[in-house]
């Protein structure tokens, strides 16, 4: 039997306390993420039950924190890529870090495979030309062009140095 804060998206709580916060008793493993429980609640049907929308991110990378299939395969040849031609360090643009394919932990692993350091709360104003930022966008016509293509057909992009100048260096390593 738990307290949860209920947040959009969860299953319904057996009960809800005048705080907001739902009564929920959970069957099985108490230790996987609250997203994911197995329900039962006595006097409500079904009886047992499961949340039905869409996991969160944040659970989906904590059940899966590997990137896998072809965008591992890619990210993986372009951060090898990347650390032969000397890269020091890896930022990862958070913005863009929002799917299962290109997630901070999932890239942090594969960095850490091909020998590039992804140093936590690094600022874009300290990037130099020996170090590289990741971010995965829109392929626009006119505009770089990307280093792999991801499955929902946007871009994985590298940029060499500070992506915050006026003509930020984009370059996919050979």
């Amino acid at each position: 039997m738990l307290l949860h804060a209920v947040q959009p998206g969860d299953a319904p709580p057996c009960q809800r306390l005048r705080d907001g916060r739902g009564v929920y008793v959970a069957l099985g493993d108490a230790f996987k993420p609250f997203e994911t429980y197995t329900l039962i609640c006595p006097g409500r049907h079904p009886e047992i039950y499961h949340r039905t929308a869409p996991l969160s991110l944040e659970t989906e990378v904590q059940m899966h924190p590997e990137i896998t299939g072809a965008p591992h395969t890619m990210l993986l040849h372009v951060l090898v890529g990347l650390h032969r031609e000397g890269i020091r360090e890896l930022a990862i643009d958070t913005a863009s870090a929002d799917r299962l394919f290109f997630q901070s932990t999932g890239i942090e692993r594969i960095a850490a495979a091909a020998q590039i350091p992804v140093p936590p709360g690094i600022s874009l104003k300290q990037l130099t030309s020996e170090d590289a930022y990741l971010l995965r966008q829109p392929i626009r016509p006119g505009e770089p062009e990307p280093c792999g293509r991801f499955p929902d057909g946007t871009g994985l992009f590298v940029i060499r140095g500070d992506p915050m100048a006026a003509n930020p260096a984009y370059r996919c390593p050979r």
